[in-house]
């Protein structure tokens, strides 16, 4: 294959134009051939090449950190190829995977597919998706042991909950440090002409920011600080969404908790108490 070929030895991990060309026509060879010989045929091209691809993905994420936009759209197309593969089925442990259990790598990558314009809502989509099964203790138990054993039954409780609350204070400190809650602002007023997409990116927004906020870690409180000081969440995505919103569940005679515009409102009101509650702790009278 002269993709793979051109992939491997390639040797420069900063040739970033070179590898986002190669992954550009990966990508748009899976959407293009229907199928599921091809996809297998590409899942095997894509095992062949894994450690360029391992090492890419942690050189890009490097690059990235230091000069910004430096690796162009490498990253969409290196996760887009993944996405015709898996489709729907790309999932927050697939991520994992890629980033070695790094889960703030993974915040990184997500949080770049969410802002990024050019990405199709589809995969904007599933990273959203990604980041909500991140905030689930299966992100973490439904991989494999430190040992290679898929069994956790044997593992002293105390390890289980201190693996569990690394993970999520990892999780909290990326949704900060990459900047989450303006990325899926951009998202939203991306897709803010379709009602049916802002409905999916705010589900899993709101979602992700619910169950962070319920965790008792110990950066639990900087989530908190952090949306009611440093953010303008409330009044830049929320609010103006129940208003949105309010006319078409008013509209609806089958109005009930069925609808994603109900489980929404549900979600919105949920987190407006949680991230207002005690807000003075953290604003001067």
């Amino acid at each position: 294959n002269f993709i793979e070929a051109v992939i491997i030895s390639c040797g420069a991990p900063d040739s970033f134009e070179v590898y986002e060309v190669c992954f550009e026509s990966l990508t748009k060879i899976g959407f293009t051939l229907p199928g599921v010989a091809s996809k297998e045929l590409l899942l095997k091209l894509l095992e062949d090449v894994h450690e360029v691809y391992d090492v890419l993905l942690s050189c890009v994420e490097t690059y990235e950190w230091v000069q910004p936009g430096a690796t162009g759209l490498l990253r969409l197309w290196m996760l887009q190829v993944l996405f015709s593969v898996f489709g729907n089925n790309l999932s927050g442990l697939i991520l994992m995977e890629l980033m070695d259990n790094d889960v703030s790598g993974a915040v990184s990558l997500i949080s770049f597919l969410v802002r990024c314009d050019q990405a199709p809502f589809e995969l904007q989509s599933a990273a959203g998706n990604c980041l909500v099964q991140l905030t689930t203790a299966d992100s973490v138990f439904l991989s494999k042991t430190p040992e290679g054993s898929e069994d956790w039954q044997n593992e002293q409780i105390t390890k289980l909950t201190g693996m569990l609350n690394r993970h999520v204070n990892g999780l909290i400190k990326g949704l900060i440090q990459f900047d989450i809650i303006e990325a899926f602002g951009r998202c939203i007023c991306q897709h803010q002409m379709s009602h049916a997409r802002t409905d999916i990116i705010v589900k899993y927004f709101l979602t992700t920011i619910h169950n962070c906020l319920l965790y008792c870690s110990e950066n639990q409180k900087k989530l908190r600080q952090h949306l009611a000081t440093q953010s303008t969440i409330v009044q830049d995505i929320m609010i103006p969404y129940v208003y949105n919103i309010l006319p078409a569940l008013y509209d609806n005679p089958a109005c009930g908790p069925a609808l994603i515009e109900w489980q929404n409102l549900k979600a919105t009101l949920q987190t407006f108490v949680v991230v207002t509650f005690n807000i003075n702790v953290y604003r001067p009278q």
